[in-house]
């Protein structure tokens, strides 16, 4: 059999090697739409649905709508008692239903849509209800249990936590589901608490890929884990105390209602009943493509602390873009968004109406995809083929090969000028392709 030969030359680090993704569930969204009629609906595309895939709307158990290629659909029609379920359409199969839900229920006083997370009380470690001493600030987003669903990490300081003449308050850290359910919260303990806020700061990813993310923050003598059966932890030394008197406390937020803007069209968002953080900073808990379409949701927290709220958009959009989740760099972001001086995510690729920019790139990503390795051979087949090398590597094409798709993922290069004081490198290889 004669065959066609690739040859890729790779003489640098793969940076655009494919990447595993977090495995989310669809994020199905029903809100009512302020300002008008029904609901709006909305869902995730996955970054391995990026080619040949619609969606198919049921409500009530009906099709309500098929062959949508976008994520989000205004159902003029519908009302509270809707219960919605999305299908996936690959290559014209249509996949499994997503579980079914109803409209949010919650509307606050300027009529947006929320879906609340309500916290439980904040305890002193005599079991005393100390939640008026709590506030509730930045809050880290993964999916801790592997259901496809975000967990909800959020941080509580204590403005009595600095007084070293009290041995009972400390800084806290919860976790919570969508459902309001706490899963665990940790007491920093007293030596968690000079300088700013950021040295308990916590991020959360799935580094060991196992579908569950893990969670990393500082901790220090006298912290303290709580398990939800009641069982605790203990970290260190628990006699250890390194507080001092003259400490200045500064508080964790402000009040102040939720404003944001856009150039052109003033305000189109003022949330009812909440609070920002971190003084100056004045931003929400957290902000970021959490559910739903591909739009980013405010994570804001009530003005009384009880509860955070997601206020997700309402507004319907015409363009197909894949969860921004999906994006590694975006995905990066949300991890470090509470790390520090907070800073929203961004994505590595760029959107513009005025450019014309209206369609994001294929997601980097191996999910779903058969590779192709070095000495493999690329054939007649229904899978979509990846070809991404990190080294020198031969591939062969088979004579008359006719796969679904090949996805070739080979590093590149940008060229400059060193400087006077520096040593300019050899060009590399670029890659090659003989056919």
């Amino acid at each position: 059999m004669k065959l066609f030969w690739l040859l890729l030359c790779v003489s640098c680090l793969s940076v655009n090697a494919q990447r595993f993704m977090d495995k989310l569930d669809r994020g199905l969204v029903a809100t009512s739409r302020p300002g008008a009629s029904g609901n709006l609906v909305s869902w995730r595309i996955f970054g391995n649905e990026y080619y040949d895939v619609t969606y198919n709307l049921y409500c009530n158990g009906s099709l309500l709508q098929s062959g949508l290629t976008v994520s989000n659909y205004a159902h003029t029609s519908g009302n509270a008692n809707s219960v919605y379920e999305v299908a996936a359409v690959a290559r014209g199969v249509e996949q499994e239903k997503c579980a079914p839900v109803k409209r949010w229920e919650h509307i606050d006083g300027a009529n947006n849509p929320y879906w609340p997370i309500p916290v439980k009380p904040a305890y002193d470690r005599n079991g005393k209800d100390a939640s008026s001493h709590y506030a509730l600030n930045d809050v880290s987003v993964a999916d801790l249990t592997g259901d496809g669903k975000l967990e909800f990490i959020v941080k509580r300081p204590c403005d009595a936590a600095v007084d070293p003449a009290q041995k009972i308050m400390y800084h806290h850290v919860d976790c919570y589901d969508i459902q309001g359910n706490q899963l665990w919260w940790i007491d920093m303990g007293p030596n968690m608490i000079d300088g700013p806020d950021e040295q308990w700061d916590v991020v959360t990813f799935d580094w060991d890929m196992d579908g569950k993310a893990e969670v990393l923050f500082r901790r220090a003598d006298g912290t303290v884990i709580h398990y939800p059966d009641g069982s605790t932890y203990e970290i260190g030394n628990m006699t250890v105390d390194t507080r001092w008197a003259g400490i200045e406390y500064t508080p964790s937020g402000i009040e102040r209602e939720c404003i944001v803007l856009k150039s052109g069209r003033g305000r189109i968002f003022t949330s009812y009943g909440c609070k920002m953080n971190n003084w100056t900073k004045n931003q929400p808990c957290f902000s970021g493509d959490i559910m739903g379409d591909w739009r980013e949701e405010l994570v804001l927290r009530a003005g009384d602390n009880t509860e955070l709220r997601i206020y997700p958009t309402t507004i319907p959009t015409e363009y197909r873009i894949p969860t921004l989740w999906h994006d590694h760099q975006y995905r990066q972001g949300m991890m470090w968004q509470c790390m520090g001086y907070n800073q929203p995510a961004h994505t590595s690729f760029f959107l513009g109406e005025l450019e014309g920019i209206t369609q994001a790139p294929p997601p980097v990503i191996n999910t779903d995809r058969t590779m192709v390795a070095n000495g493999g051979q690329i054939t007649t087949t229904d899978d979509h083929l990846l070809v991404s090398p990190d080294e020198d590597a031969t591939v062969s094409i088979a004579n008359g090969a006719s796969p679904y798709m090949v996805t070739f993922n080979i590093p590149s290069w940008t060229q400059g000028q060193a400087g006077s004081n520096q040593t300019a490198r050899p060009e590399p290889v670029p890659p090659i392709i003989n056919v």
